[in-house]
């Protein structure tokens, strides 16, 4: 963090919940970034966000929609980082920018987490595992140690992907599916071991 509020892009259910996780943490919530002027606490527009003196955090659960958000603002914003303070966090692991890793979760020695990556409530990604840029962890997934999750990723709640594991870039895992095997980028899966699946879209 480096001292400025924090405004949260998007003022749906998950930006109201990183506001919550903000207040938390003792940082300062300035308000939301948001084209919908009905928002609350609404600061401006995407197109305003350059022009704020604010730090900036993701705040919408779609992978396609963090994206695009990611384009819009460009480089004219300050991402920081956020980590909930129940959450257990080894010293030797990296957290990018733009980063959550919400309440109740543990990160392991060794661990990655890319650039805008959520790691939702209760989640955990064991030693040495890999959570590419703008990958989604849903609630109580995890990740076993050495596992790599590509970038802009979608992880269903209570999904697991065991040791060593590596699921492509772009990939969809269902809710509760159990990932034993690599999973080409991609690619939906789903079950329990988790099996191909023709792709779905999941907002």
């Amino acid at each position: 963090m480096t001292g400025r509020a924090v405004a949260v892009v998007g003022g749906g259910g998950l930006g109201r919940e990183i506001r919550d996780y903000l207040a938390d943490a003792g940082c300062d919530f300035a308000g939301f970034i948001d084209d919908n002027a009905a928002v609350a606490d609404r600061l401006g527009g995407v197109a305003d966000a350059s022009t704020l003196d604010v730090d900036v955090l993701l705040g919408v659960g779609s992978v396609e929609a963090r994206l695009s958000l990611i384009a819009r603002l460009g480089t004219g914003v300050t991402y920081v980082a956020l980590i909930h303070p129940t959450a257990v966090v080894s010293p030797s692991a990296q957290i990018g920018a733009g980063a959550l890793v919400g309440p109740f979760c543990m990160v392991g020695p060794g661990a990655q987490l890319g650039n805008h990556s959520i790691l939702n409530v209760n989640c955990m990604i064991g030693h040495d595992g890999v959570l590419g840029d703008a990958a989604v962890v849903s609630p109580h997934v995890v990740l076993a140690g050495g596992s790599t999750i590509g970038a802009g990723c979608f992880l269903g709640s209570s999904s697991v992907i065991f040791q060593g594991v590596s699921v492509g870039a772009q990939s969809v895992v269902s809710a509760g599916s159990m990932v034993s095997k690599d999973v080409p980028a991609e690619s939906f899966v789903a079950g329990n071991p988790a099996r191909s699946m023709p792709r779905q879209r999941i907002a």
